[in-house]
């Protein structure tokens, strides 16, 4: 196995133009394959797939559609929204924005264009538009505030309390909603309120569609911004310690060519950009570049021992190409763990990432060893090199390896010490998170969000699901009832503390038209039909307007059998969220009859959803990385103690992490959790180099260990430095996802080069002493 290959890794020094011809062919695929890449930031890739509710939310959209397709357009204007001037100006900027193609005209909602109840003529109802310009002469915007902001229709829905807000909710037209089509509509928005807005008039825009263009837009900068940031970081690190071109071109061509076949494949098995994703040709650089370093350091450490430049570049082909493929292969574990998760986003990670790895190690050993046999750069001893650098490096590696020698004890004792006080920390690790976290508070679609949760209904959606097994018994009077109560339970004070701003139901509408039939007589406030049919006909009403908002509230217009309460909500916390939210479908099932089936879904409930599977996510992943990597390199080695030494250093950094976590305040969420499973395969690296190596020293050796540590190194403090830097880059994020992620693993990355130089060498001397590191069966 290993001469076969041996000779496969060899395969490119002797047919580099075969090894180039290759390379290019699937480059050439990748670019074709590349345009079919697809963008998605759904809030559903959060979800829990296995959760229960989700088919409660499945069932809300098959019975109500999408509410995902409409803008909030919250215009500030410099006076009172109900006074003749504003509603005129309201009106002008509807029917303008009715005129776009982008736009659904027919369902556009407004101060201006939302259906209104009066009584008009010989005491005929009359649905219409709340304002016109005809209704100008003799308006009253007192008389007007008393009526709508006591109407669940308007109050923080369409109009603000204060009265100086007002919003206009404009739907997207019929036709593509794919992410073009969505940018399009944003735009054209943005263009129509741009020219037609006053000076001292503004808007804030928002909603699934502003929130998806926002995104994209983030993520588009994002990753131009830092995986410049991280070219140039890495391919500078290189050209310091390496001081040649040569170097810098190998790494620089690596993570181009690595990043444009993952695209490719990405392409190819349909798995589409998400904003966790972006991080991706960043974790790609960072990750290839490491075996970049490891064949030029090896190269330059064979030429100084005065090999010629073909003849070194072999040599170091053989001494690193199978450790550095044992090490993509364990950081592609690592990665590919993170398809046990319930969340698709996660998974959509992890499978471009775990692929994309073994291409950076072909690659890079397909070009890189042809590339220095022709180009070996000075010769040994004529300028500036690795060897320098690792002569001024074996000062401070030898005194570490003295020191594991003298204390080895000391030193695995200090780490268990170590690590057993680190664990009282990890329960106070916040699992708290909050919806669209991702983005900073001063983002501009954050700070909108702040603006309609402080004076307007909000814009974090739950859905109450009423269920009747009959077609009508949505419309039936104890049905409605129940709704009508259940509404105004949740406009109380006490829930509205705790976080509701709005609530609506057909039941409410219903009520207002036979208020608005019986002049609004006090003792009919609220009170609704005794019969069905009373109540379908002035549901009927609003069948009759320009627009009928119980259309989204019934699954049918004639016999629904289904109804739905919406609920808006402040964005809160995870667990006082889910306290609500039981609290809710508890007053549903006191207020609602018995027979009909009540289901609290919506999107808010289902981001949150994914908390109570993060742990069992985390540690189905860590388990399966664990395992995965475990095997790896018990097949590298072929000893189970060479494996179990090989893990202990990295399963015990993963101590450490959670305190780090802790102390500064970093939560358990959908992002930090893939740390752990996907630092296991990136820490492993080094120690899987350092076991290589010393399987490479003779038995008889005075001190094999200690010689391997210095003889490795120098590989092992570039490539950790350059990991931990390349991460590090991530904190540019807009996304706080990818800064944390970031953080973390240059953290941990720190955390694992300490153990290679300490607690591994300590615990192989153990063995060692014990008689155990060396058999008669060499461990390689």
């Amino acid at each position: 196995m290993s001469a076969r290959l041996d000779g496969l890794l060899l395969l490119p020094l002797r047919r580099p133009a075969l090894a180039f011809a290759l390379v290019a062919a699937l480059t050439l695929l990748a670019l074709a394959l590349a345009p079919g890449l697809e963008v998605d930031v759904r809030l559903e890739k959060v979800f829990p797939q296995r959760d229960p509710r989700l088919a409660d939310y499945e069932r809300l959209r098959a019975l109500f559609g999408r509410d995902d397709e409409t803008a909030l357009c919250l215009l500030e204007l410099p006076e009172d929204v109900l006074s003749a001037a504003s509603l005129d100006r309201i009106h002008a900027l509807s029917e303008g924005l009715c005129d776009l193609p982008e736009v659904d005209a027919r369902t556009l909602t407004s101060l201006s264009h939302a259906p209104f109840v009066r009584v008009e003529g010989d005491d005929t109802l009359f649905v219409g538009a709340l304002w016109d310009p005809s209704r100008r002469a003799g308006w009253d915007p007192d008389a007007t505030a008393a009526l709508v902001l006591e109407h669940p229709l308007f109050v923080d829905r369409l109009v603000s309390r204060d009265r100086r807000l007002a919003a206009i909710f404009v739907p997207m037209a019929h036709g593509p909603r794919d992410g073009p089509a969505r940018r399009r509509f944003v735009g054209a928005l943005e263009g129509f309120f741009a020219a037609r807005l006053r000076p001292d008039e503004r808007v804030h825009l928002d909603g699934f569609a502003v929130t998806y263009d926002t995104v994209l837009r983030l993520l588009v900068a994002d990753t131009a911004r830092y995986f410049t940031l991280a070219l140039a970081l890495l391919v500078g690190a290189l050209y310091l310690v390496f001081r040649r071109a040569l170097a810098c071109a190998l790494a620089l061509g690596t993570i181009l060519l690595t990043v444009t076949w993952t695209v490719g494949l990405m392409a190819a098995l349909g798995v589409p950009v998400t904003w966790l994703s972006t991080a991706l040709p960043v974790v790609l650089a960072v990750v290839c570049v490491g075996d970049t370093v490891h064949l030029v350091a090896r190269f330059d450490l064979r030429r100084a021992e005065g090999l010629a430049p073909g003849d070194a570049a072999a040599a170091a082909v053989r001494d690193v190409g199978r450790a550095c493929l044992y090490t993509s292969l364990t950081t592609a574990a690592g990665f590919l763990s993170l398809l046990t998760s319930q969340v698709e986003l996660v998974r959509d990670l992890g499978l471009p990432v775990g692929l994309g790895v073994p291409c950076a190690w072909v690659v890079t050993f397909a070009l890189g060893p042809p590339a220095l046999a022709r180009w070996p750069g000075p010769p040994p001893g004529a300028g500036p090199s690795t060897a320098g650098l690792s002569r001024w490096l074996r000062g401070p590696l030898a005194a570490l390896t003295g020191f594991t020698a003298r204390r080895p004890r000391a030193v695995v004792l200090g780490t268990v010490a170590l690590c057993l006080a680190c664990l009282p920390l990890a329960p106070r690790v916040p699992r708290e998170t909050r919806l669209m976290q991702e983005l900073d508070p001063d983002q501009p679609l954050m700070q909108t969000r702040a603006l309609f949760e402080a004076r307007m209904g909000g814009v974090a959606p739950l859905d109450l699901l009423v269920l009747g097994a009959t077609p009508g018994r949505a419309l039936e009077p104890d049905v409605m009832r129940g709704l009508l109560a259940l509404g105004r339970r949740l406009r109380a004070p006490d829930l509205r503390a705790r976080g509701v701003l709005f609530a609506l139901s057909a039941a409410d509408l219903v009520a207002d038209a036979h208020w608005t039939l019986h002049d609004r007589d006090p003792a009919l406030e609220g009170v609704l039909p005794d019969r069905a049919d009373a109540i379908a006909q002035l549901r009927f009403l609003y069948a009759l307007g320009s627009t009928d908002p119980t259309a989204r509230l019934l699954d049918d217009p004639d016999l629904p059998a289904a109804a739905r309460l919406q609920v808006r909500v402040r964005n809160l916390y995870t667990r006082d969220l889910l306290a609500l939210a039981a609290d809710i479908e508890r007053e549903a099932r006191a207020l609602l009859p018995p027979d009909v089936e009540v289901r609290l879904t919506g999107t808010t409930l289902m981001s949150q959803a994914v908390h109570a599977t993060m742990v069992g996510d985390l540690a189905l992943s860590l388990g399966a990385a664990l395992v995965a990597v475990g095997l790896l390199v018990l097949a590298l080695f072929r000893s189970p103690l060479l494996a179990l030494l090989a893990l202990a250093p990295n399963v015990v950094i993963l101590a450490p992490l959670l305190a780090l976590m802790a102390l500064f305040g970093v939560a358990l969420s959908t992002s930090t959790c893939i740390v752990f499973a996907v630092v296991l395969g990136i820490a492993i690296d080094d120690t899987i180099h350092v076991i290589a190596a010393l399987a490479e020293q003779p038995p008889d050796a005075p001190d094999p260990i200690g010689a391997t540590v210095e003889h490795t190194g120098l590989a092992l403090v570039l490539s950790s430095v350059v990991l931990a830097l390349g991460f590090l880059v991530l904190a540019a994020s807009s996304f706080r996802a990818n800064r944390d992620f970031g953080l973390l693993v240059a953290a941990t990355v720190v955390f694992a080069l300490a153990a290679d130089l300490l607690l591994l060498p300590a615990l192989l001397r153990w063995a060692r002493e014990a008689g155990l590191l060396y058999s008669s069966r060499r461990p390689m």
